[in-house]
């Protein structure tokens, strides 16, 4: 399957790349050195890359996420809501014509979208209304009666990079591994969430809400 990874390098989308690389599946890799998902000259350069060089992919796995320890200044909530909801919004608009009806999107969240944090509010809310998205597409793609899925999976405190910036207690909690095997056995038919699943992984356990 050809996949579009965004958010390739980070802590979770890493291991999701390493791992689908060993699945076999054909790679497409973001990175925020190569665009920057602030700004719409660079989405635009991504998805035309992507429609130049590909007929059809299969998949979006969105794992690029920004939170700031400075949650509250206006420059950083404008960062956190165009990477973590308006860049995904604009690139599934554009690669959608290009989407296998057997494939869809994947979105990581984060249980703060579900159950907010009291120090990162902004942070809560981008990933709040990433999930109201990725709602709606689901429910927009059973309306249109395709085979298309939107899934959305949302990770508790795990150990990254991104944790390590706003906390000392990152390498307690879960290894971003466990994340990346619900992914792939999703993409090899080998779980049974479906379009509209909305998967919690948190200390180790994987659960649908």
């Amino acid at each position: 399957m050809n996949i579009l990874i965004l958010g390739s390098t980070g802590g979770i989308g890493q291991e999701i790349t390493d791992l689908l690389t060993k699945d076999g599946h054909s790679l497409i890799l973001h990175s925020k050195k190569d665009f920057n998902l602030e700004k719409d000259e660079d989405i635009k350069k991504l998805c035309d890359q992507v429609i130049k060089n590909y007929d059809k992919i299969d998949w979006i796995i969105n794992s690029a996420g920004y939170i700031s320890q400075t949650d509250e200044i206006e420059n950083n909530f404008s960062s956190t809501f165009n990477i973590n909801v308006f860049s995904i919004i604009k690139i599934f608009s554009h690669l959608k014509k290009i989407i296998s009806l057997d494939g869809g999107i994947i979105n990581i969240s984060s249980t703060a979208g579900l159950r907010g944090n009291g120090k990162f509010k902004i942070y809560s809310s981008s990933k709040g209304a990433l999930n109201m998205y990725a709602t709606s597409l689901a429910k927009d793609f059973a309306f249109e009666k395709t085979n298309l899925k939107s899934i959305i999976i949302s990770p508790g405190p795990t150990n990254t990079k991104m944790r390590e910036a706003i906390s000392d207690d990152a390498t307690k909690h879960q290894s971003p591994e466990i994340i990346a095997v619900c992914i792939s056995e999703i993409l090899n038919g080998k779980s049974v969430y479906k379009n509209g699943s909305h998967i919690i992984i948190e200390n180790n356990t994987v659960k649908e809400i």
